[in-house]
């Protein structure tokens, strides 16, 4: 769903009484209407903690709890920004946050103060969300109309800034960088919950809380029924005990209609002038006959009444009669709902955490029936919906260890929930279903026909049975328990099924993938016939290739991958890797088996662990970089390490990246011949001298003939390669440096350059060692933002000084040990084989 910046999204949650008060957390952001980037003397950054006054709560519904809760999203608010300097007014415009919390409870934003303003001298700053903001005259004016709120559902966004709110922040001065405030609510609401239980369509302009009498108005107010031009109230924010200004204004506001049997989330904002309302009609405006209903009663008068208030109206339309409810009117369920059903190893108590989807039109009907009592009740309404799946996940505490996800779900992600079976069969409407690290023995998706995504990753499948609708685009599977696998004819563009160490039968249809682009069956237990049945199955490409990935089979480590022929693939255009998981196969395999190469001393490379080491002492499965992967020194050399490992000294990891005065670059081209290292090739050997000669160039990758002495037993050859790879949308996707370290016989007697070729490494790969460096940056100390995206850095054992240690370092730029990083600092760790 697309949003226009300036909304400012809403959650609504349920009051036990009338009128109900409660407290939200709300955050700020803002950026400079002058400048596209931050003058460092004029930045500033300000955040907005929960609000604790009563004036600053949040007025909004979820339909799951009795709380109040204001959420900020991204994209979906701005802020006027109003800066005031010794009674002079500055208007800084809109701006929009630089950041907000994953649970939608905070935000902040990094701005720059206006020239205009003396940052040297007190200032004070106005952070406004409303419709109508005007600044003249030496005053702050914000329209204060009654109006109508509309569709206030559990998936909708309070559009247009219809809930106006303010923060101010007094006597800032360039000491003052980091600024905190609190927003205030400048009215209260009436949720208004109606039922149309007419046969007919209720089209409506707006709803308004109406007095009885009309002498005692207790609310500023407004255009009703809210279409045209007129004088409407505005307070000033520097003086909001004054009178309001009325301004003419045009005022449109869109018509919402209620489908039979359907229940409505309006609601009519206020500011209130009286501490009491009075005996009140609820009155609606038909869009159609351009008429007012009155409710056929009235409220009693009720004391209370005060901004940030909300209280709840509820009213039935039943054709004829707009009613007053004394309970909330639920909406129908739809008949025959689709539904997913659960089983988890967790008990009833513990918390789930799921990630659901559903086309907004479905929405309202979606809910997750955690005691499995076919109810929907308060507390199983599902509120928080996303389609991105790594993202707003919603826990939720079990009351049955089996439970049902009602409605037309499209979206789901579970991952490493427990999950014991999943019963789909049901589910029509699901589109992309995620259950990775689960314990799903059998998994039947085969009525899931809109199905187009799925990933089940790690999740000891024995049995998968998939849809053959033809929809299933991707198929990721890999690691599980699977013996055969029928994939049915399909759009599928990518297959992994990597992993399935018992999968022995895997079906697929001749030509029966027009659109697949990248295969992995990878280590399993596949024959030679069923792998050369996969290269059958894929067509020769339509689309050029634009990246390096497109187009590939990875059938390495089968036992058909000595013998199988790749050609039938590689001659459509494929590229296959089947007898190495590092080279391609691009010639057809010779009739006799060579003999095995000599054996030559390993690289130092190869004693360098596989992936980085995890705070908790275990060592990472992915390659991957996760952001609770950093350990500082003093961490790192307190806890224990795994069993034959240690943390690398600086002499060591100079055995693995160049020295830093013989660092190696990425753009740009140079050779540097017969430079004299000073490397450990383990911690039990003191450091000893060795000659390098490096190969530069400009493309991402780099070259190194290392280890020459007089003997020439450790020579080796290496390649540094800095991979990356971008988004659609030109966003690093994942980065990494790949270290390759191939032996060489003593009498080699090449220069650098014969080893800087593509021949070179794509051939004789049999003692390659690979090892992979994600670039997963540091943490600097508090509140200092990580370092990531584009380098590596990985700590040394060895110290600078008192402060500082040395650091094994790659950017896009060069690979290097050198020392760059604070003993403060906390980075990822490659520990070394002991030996």
């Amino acid at each position: 769903m697309n949003h226009n910046t300036k909304h400012l999204f809403l959650s609504f949650s349920c009051l036990l009484a009338l009128f109900g008060l409660f407290s939200c957390d709300k955050t700020v952001s803002i950026s400079d209407p002058e400048s596209t980037s931050l003058s460092p003397e004029r930045a500033f950054t300000l955040s907005v903690a929960p609000p604790m006054s009563g004036s600053t709560r949040s007025i909004v519904r979820d339909l799951n709890s009795d709380d109040i809760l204001l959420k900020w999203e991204k994209d979906a608010f701005a802020i006027r920004l109003v800066y005031h300097q010794q009674g002079v007014l500055v208007d800084g415009g809109m701006v929009a946050p630089t950041s907000v919390s994953t649970d939608g409870m905070g935000a902040t934003v990094d701005f720059t103060v206006p020239q205009t303003i003396d940052i040297d001298a007190p200032f004070d700053l106005y952070a406004v969300i409303g419709r109508n903001v005007v600044v003249r005259n030496g005053k702050i004016l914000m329209a204060v109309d009654a109006h109508t709120m509309y569709e206030l559902t559990e998936t909708s966004s309070n559009e247009d800034q219809l809930l106006p709110m303010f923060c101010e922040i007094k006597g800032i001065t360039s000491k003052d960088r980091s600024l905190k405030g609190h927003f205030e609510h400048l009215g209260s609401v009436a949720s208004i919950v109606v039922k149309n239980s007419s046969d007919k369509p209720l089209t409506l302009s707006g709803f308004a809380m109406v007095p009885k009498d009309l002498s005692q108005p207790f609310y500023e107010t407004g255009l009703l029924p809210f279409v045209g031009n007129g004088d409407l109230p505005y307070i000033d924010l520097l003086d909001r005990q004054s009178e309001p200004v009325m301004i003419r204004t045009k005022v449109t506001y869109p018509v919402y209609s209620i489908a039979p049997g359907e229940v409505s989330y309006g609601g009519f904002w206020f500011r209130p002038t009286s501490e009491t309302c009075p005996e009140s009609y609820l009155v609606a405006y038909d869009a159609d006959t351009k008429q007012s209903i009155h409710s056929t009663e009235t409220k009693a008068e009720r004391a209370g009444l005060a901004i940030g208030k909300a209280y709840y109206v509820y009213a039935e339309w039943d054709g004829s009669e707009l009613k007053f409810l004394d309970e909330e009117p639920v909406a129908p369920l739809p008949e025959d709902q689709s539904f997913i059903e659960i089983s988890t190893s967790k008990k009833a108590g513990e918390v789930i955490k799921l990630n659901i989807d559903a086309f907004v039109n479905d929405r309202r009907h979606v809910w997750i029936d955690l005691n499995n009592n076919g109810k929907r009740e308060r507390g199983e309404y599902v509120t928080t919906f996303t389609d991105d799946k790594k993202s707003q996940v919603t826990e939720w505490r079990l009351q049955s260890s089996t439970f049902r996800i009602y409605g037309e779900v499209s979206d789901l992600v579970a991952i490493n929930q427990g999950i014991t079976s999943l019963n789909a069969r049901k589910a029509r409407s699901l589109e992309s279903l995620t259950v990775d690290m689960n314990e799903i023995k059998t998994l039947d998706l085969s009525q899931c026909q809109a199905l187009s995504f799925l990933s089940a990753n790690t999740c000891s499948t024995e049995t998968l049975t998939l849809p053959e609708s033809g929809d299933l685009q991707e198929l990721y599977i890999a690691e599980n328990d699977l013996k055969e696998l029928t994939i049915p004819r399909a759009g599928l563009f990518a297959i992994d099924v990597s992993g399935n160490k018992a999968l022995e039968r895997l079906s697929m249809t001749s030509g029966g993938y027009p659109s697949l682009m990248i295969v992995n069956v990878s280590d399993c237990h596949l024959s030679k016939s069923s792998l050369e049945s996969v290269y059958d199955s894929v067509r020769q490409p339509t689309i050029p290739k634009r990246y390096s990935w497109m187009y590939t089979i990875y059938s390495y480590g089968n036992p058909g991958s000595k013998k199988a022929d790749y050609m039938i693939a590689v001659d459509k255009g494929w590229t296959v890797y089947q007898t190495s998981d590092e080279t391609p196969d691009t010639t057809p395999l010779a009739p006799d088996t060579p003999d095995e190469p000599t054996e030559l001393p390993l690289p130092a490379l190869a004693y360098v662990a596989e992936y980085n080491l995890m705070p908790d002492g275990t060592f990472n499965t992915t390659q991957k970089w996760s952001q609770q992967e950093y350990l500082s020194y003093d961490e790192v050399t307190h806890m224990t390490l795994p069993e034959g490992y240690h943390l690398p000294s600086r002499a060591e990891f100079s055995a693995i990246f160049p020295m830093n005065k013989f660092k190696v670059y990425f753009n740009q081209n140079s050779i540097k011949r017969d430079q004299t290292e000073e490397i450990q090739l383990s911690q039990s050997e003191s450091p000893r001298e060795f000659k390098s000669d490096y190969y530069s160039t400009d493309q991402l990758v780099a070259y190194g003939l290392r280890y020459k002495d007089d003997t020439n037993e450790y020579l080796s050859a290496w390649r540094y390669e800095h991979v990356y790879t971008e988004t659609a949308d030109g966003d690093t996707d994942e980065e990494y440096l790949r270290v390759t370290a191939r032996p060489l016989p003593a009498t080699f007697n090449g220069e650098v350059e014969d080893i800087a070729t593509p021949d070179f490494w794509s051939s004789n790969t049999e003692q390659d060692v690979v090892r992979i460096f994600p670039a997963a940056g540091f943490f600097a100390p508090v509140e200092v933002k990580p370092y990531y995206d584009h380098d590596g850095y990985f700590l040394t054992s060895t110290k600078y000084n008192k402060n500082k240690m040395y650091t094994a370092d790659f950017t896009r730029g060069m690979v290097h040990v050198g020392s760059g990083g604070l003993l403060t600092d906390s980075f990822t760790i490659r520990l070394f084989k002991d030996r």
